[in-house]
């Protein structure tokens, strides 16, 4: 809610939020992986779309919906002009959509400037003039965190990684690391369970996965190299501050064959 206020009154603009977490908690009752983000994309989108709509109708009339698709989504997930391209992942906004929705898609990034990759759209918002916050925000999955977590997704485990991530994000801000990365966030990992320890005894909590790198246009990948102060700062906040967790470990994969995102 602060990001997008702070966004549209810098930029002048009048917005409306849906609080789409209000559906339901009943929504994220999935037993979703990887494999089945799609599946995941449809049933938030599914939720989500007669929502806006309806929302829409109730503001006047709205034709269009804006999404900010670029060549990356379209890359990885071969989307329709790219022929017989291999799937590398799905995005959400290359497929992933309703097709019964009642607005006319407009994406700009794919279309308008046609294949623009991350840093040329970067480019492209500064000699529009956006502010330097938008244009270097972090990109975040359309459907939510909850495509951030392997295994079973449910209201208490995306309790658990909102706070983990938030603990990430502060601590990167704080020590002048935010905007030498070009993407960091945490991972809720399956509920094995990992042991610990509480006092004198023994237990068993959840495990998170910090994951920062460095690119310029998402393609390719490094790990960010972050300060060891650093990650033992954000480990033991999360350790501390955030219940039932009991290891924290950062991920140094290179894309590839990794991909940033772990869905």
């Amino acid at each position: 809610m602060g990001l997008r206020t702070k966004g549209t009154r810098s930029l002048g603009q009048k917005t409306k939020g849906l609080p789409t977490a209000r559906l339901s908690p009943k929504s994220f009752q999935l037993g979703t992986t990887p494999s089945s983000f799609l599946t995941l994309a449809h049933h938030l989108d599914g939720r989500v779309a007669p929502a806006s709509e309806r929302e829409a109708l109730r503001l006047g009339r709205i034709d269009f919906l804006g999404q900010g698709t670029i060549y990356p989504n379209v890359i990885e997930s071969a989307g329709a002009d790219r022929g017989g391209a291999a799937v590398i992942k799905h995005h959400h906004n290359a497929g992933g959509l309703p097709s019964d929705t009642g607005f006319e898609l407009v994406e700009p990034l794919r279309n308008l400037f046609k294949n623009l990759f991350k840093d040329e759209v970067r480019r492209v918002g500064e000699r529009l003039g956006l502010p330097r916050h938008l244009v270097w925000r972090h990109p975040f999955p359309g459907p939510g965190l909850a495509v951030r977590i392997l295994g079973k997704v449910t209201w208490e485990r995306l309790e658990t990684l909102r706070q983990a991530d938030a603990i990430f994000m502060q601590e990167l801000e704080a020590a002048g690391w935010y905007d030498q990365v070009a993407q960091a966030f945490a991972v809720l990992l399956p509920e094995t369970r990992s042991t610990g320890v509480a006092g004198d005894a023994g237990c068993f909590g959840q495990a998170i996965v910090l994951r920062a790198v460095v690119t310029d246009d998402f393609m390719t990948a490094s790990p960010a190299l972050l300060p060891y102060e650093l990650l033992t700062q954000v480990s033991a906040r999360v350790l501390n501050g955030v219940p039932d967790v009991t290891r924290v470990v950062y991920d140094l994969s290179t894309k590839p064959p990794a991909t940033i995102e772990w869905f």
